[in-house]
């Protein structure tokens, strides 16, 4: 068995092309070699990527393929001589090679004896100039295209160099040579096989697995931190990033300047690792940012990281103090809400907010300004419809005031909300949107309460994040999603030659990610109104050239429409987070828009359908049963069967159970109010399911004893109705024809 070892030498890469790249040539490389039958199923893969190189490494390949045939079927004899030959051309035979077999013509292909040596060499041209990028550059005379200059190729097969060149860059040839660290070893060695080519590039500092960097740079972080008795901020997307960066990592400890840690921690925060790229440093015993970060340089210092430090020390500070000025700046003005006045502060914000366009499409004459009055009309709405007030906040912090808030508090945080847009720090770090209004909000001396709901209004911003914690941010979070969610629907209906909804992967607006949050947040803090109302308000508080009149047909299929959209996105979520499958979420929809009910009927019917065999024998009666009635065209509201009409035990112990099962299903005194607490629901449902499960004997025992198509007529139309009113009763508790059996 063979090794097969390639290494793109480049300049630096930047860690998306790293990541995609690293897997495009894998991906290509082994598809390849798979087609000529060198990679079988005991070859190996790994790949790597450094900011200078990517490598792909195979073990366990065939050493050579023996001459072999192959018969190839082509076209239909009496097929357009232009297919005929184009088979012929892409077969490699001419037209008096091609033998007749029946119908169909049939090329016979000889194949030469090839060494994987040959086979790399003919292939690893075209994979590397076939790479798809993100982002690419030409260089030089050539027209190669490639994220970044490429510098040497070292290809080798069993430790022997495999020759070959590019197309459009001739001076760039294959060969078993490659360089180390661009500062500490820039010179030129050869490799051997794998192990040799990695231990070299080791002794010249190069590591070149990616997640070994990761664990450096964590593990000599932490002891950095532990010598000042702070401890390390984790950040995997950050380590990640930096990982990719460095080929050598050496963590620097760096200082920040006393004057600076007055700052509040989001926006050192955002310098520190969204800016610069550093670690932070919290203290030891609390949460409080210490006064030190962590740089990770690609190289080790003679002089100790002195300079390496000093000259991180000079950039953050620069980027601090811009962020020190931009702060105190805004503070200034938003203190002026305490001598003009709250209200007089707000109506100036909205003045300006006009001007912050949301959406503009010049062409069509439409222009969106800021959210602000929607979400704030919406807020009070949800109030004062009692779509809220009571549902807002966690069923066990009922009787705790805090989290009750007056419709006066929500408009009053609905309109603040979008206020800091306005400021020089979120100019700066977009990011800090929210948060940073609500640090403003208590400036300009309004509660502590609507300063919280600012805060957290935009979470959740990623499946990671978390939903706000009080009832005000809830509704603040809800009322913007919606918002935005209803507006783009509309404008979408208004501006049908625009795409504005998501297709495929492209979200450019973010619609996805608004519905999951609303998602979460109804399903988490266990809210549960009914959904549609919710978007028929969020499309009526949207003005989308107010002109034009909608008719309620269209008022209604846009609810639909976006109904739908939250369905599929639940869908997906439950799948992710629950482990439910989507024909099992299907089956409980029947008309519900309660998102939260719908969870817990799908986890309660997920305990036994489809995968246990009392589900799989209930599911496969029912669609029998349904089957049958829609052959025989059955009513859906067709009369209950006679009792008196049975006459096999199997169809009369199929009766009672059905009746049973009814019973369970209703409990002793109806179905359960959703104003019910959350435990005796979920009890509830299992419980109905659990009623349906037990139909199993009886429905197989009747399909297998009893004959449904009677002689007798009305013999039959009982029986018939029998399978009806099973059907119906199932039917009652998930809509079994949605899910799969299999």
């Amino acid at each position: 068995m063979a090794e097969f070892l390639l290494e793109l030498l480049c300049e630096e890469l930047p860690p998306w092309a790293q990541k995609s790249g690293r897997r495009e040539l894998r991906e290509r490389l082994r598809a390849a070699l798979r087609e000529r039958g060198f990679f079988g199923k005991d070859a190996e893969v790994r790949d790597f990527a450094t900011p200078r190189r990517l490598v792909v490494m195979m073990e366990g390949l065939a050493d050579a393929i023996p001459p072999r045939q192959e018969h190839r079927r082509g076209p239909r004899t009496n097929a357009p001589e232009k297919a005929i030959l184009g088979f012929c051309k892409s077969a490699g035979v001419t037209r008096e090679q091609l033998q007749q077999e029946g119908e169909y013509f049939h090329a016979v292909i000889e194949s030469p004896e090839e060494t994987l040596a040959k086979a790399v060499a003919s292939i690893a041209p075209d994979v590397i100039a076939a790479i798809p990028w993100q982002k690419s550059m030409r260089w030089g005379s050539g027209e190669l295209l490639f994220a970044r200059s490429l510098r040497s190729i070292l290809c080798m097969v069993d430790g022997r160099p495999v020759e070959f060149e590019l197309v459009d860059l001739p001076d760039v040839k294959s060969g078993n040579e490659t360089k180390g660290h661009q500062v500490h070893a820039p010179d030129v060695f050869a490799a051997t096989d794998f192990a040799g080519y990695e231990k070299k590039l080791r002794e010249r500092k190069v590591i070149l697995d990616s997640q070994e960097r990761q664990k450096t740079i964590e593990r000599e972080s932490e002891k950095l931190a532990k010598e000042k008795g702070c401890r390390l901020v984790t950040h995997p997307h950050l380590l990640e990033t930096t990982a990719a960066m460095t080929e050598w990592p050496v963590p620097v400890l760096c200082s920040i300047e006393k004057e600076f840690m007055e700052l509040p921690a989001a926006v050192l925060l955002q310098v520190i690792c969204g800016q610069q790229g550093y670690f932070a440093l919290r203290e030891k015993d609390g949460e409080a940012l210490a006064p030190f970060c962590i740089a990770v340089a690609d190289m080790e210092a003679t002089d100790d990281g002195e300079t390496i430090r000093k000259g991180h020390e000079r950039v953050l500070r620069a980027r601090l103090k811009d962020a020190d000025f931009f702060y105190r700046r805004d503070v200034e003005h938003w203190k002026q809400a305490r001598e003009i006045g709250q209200e007089a502060f707000i109506k100036a914000g909205e003045e300006e907010l006009h001007s912050v366009v949301l959406y503009e499409q010049s062409y069509a004459h439409c222009t969106i300004g800021s959210q602000a009055g929607n979400m704030a009309r919406y807020a009070k709405a949800m109030i004062e419809e009692n779509l809220s007030a009571r549902a807002l906040y966690f069923r066990h912090d009922v009787d705790r005031q805090e989290h009750v808030f007056t419709p006066e508090e929500a408009d009053t945080a609905a309109r603040l909300a979008k206020l800091d847009l306005l400021s020089e720090m979120v100019r700066e770090f977009p990011n800090l949107q929210g948060v940073i209004g609500g640090r403003y909000a208590l400036q300009a001396g309004f509660s502590q309460r609507i300063a919280a709901a600012v805060s957290e209004h935009y979470r959740p911003q990623g499946q990671n994040d978390s939903i706000p914690q009080t009832s005000l941010g809830r509704c603040l979070a809800l009322s913007d999603k919606m918002c935005i969610l209803g507006l783009f629907w509309k404008l979408q209906h208004t501006l049908r030659h625009v795409s504005l909804l998501p297709r495929g992967s492209g979200d450019p607006h973010g619609l996805r990610r608004a519905a999951l949050g609303v998602i979460r947040i109804l399903l988490e803090a266990k809210i549960q109104p009914p959904l549609k109302i919710w978007i028929r308000k969020a499309l009526d508080m949207n003005f989308v050239l107010p002109s034009q009149d909608y008719p309620e047909e269209e008022y209604q299929k846009l609810t639909n429409d976006l109904f739908a959209f939250f369905i599929e996105r639940l869908k997906v979520y439950l799948r992710q987070r629950e482990g439910l499958r989507s024909d099992v979420v299907e089956a409980v929809l029947f008309g519900s828009d309660n998102l939260l009910d719908i969870c817990r009927r799908a986890k309660a019917l997920s305990t036994c359908f489809p995968d246990t065999e009392e589900g799989k024998a209930v599911l496969k009666g029912y669609k029998r049963a349904a089957n049958i009635l829609r052959d025989e065209k059955v009513a859906a509201d067709a009369p209950l069967p006679h009792e008196y009409a049975l006459q096999e035990e199997a169809e009369k112990n199929l009766f009672q159970a059905v009746r049973e099962a009814e019973w369970g299903i209703q409990g002793e005194e109806g179905r359960l109010p959703l104003t019910s607490s959350p435990e005796k629901i979920q009890e509830a449902y299992i419980r109905e399911v659990a009623c349906c499960a037990r139909l199993r004997a009886p429905i197989d025992d009747f399909f297998d004893q009893v004959r449904v198509n009677a002689d007798d007529p009305a013999l039959r139309e009982n029986r018939l109705r029998l399978l009806r009113q099973t059907c119906r009763v199932l039917e009652s508790v998930a809509d079994f024809s949605k899910i799969s059996d299999k």
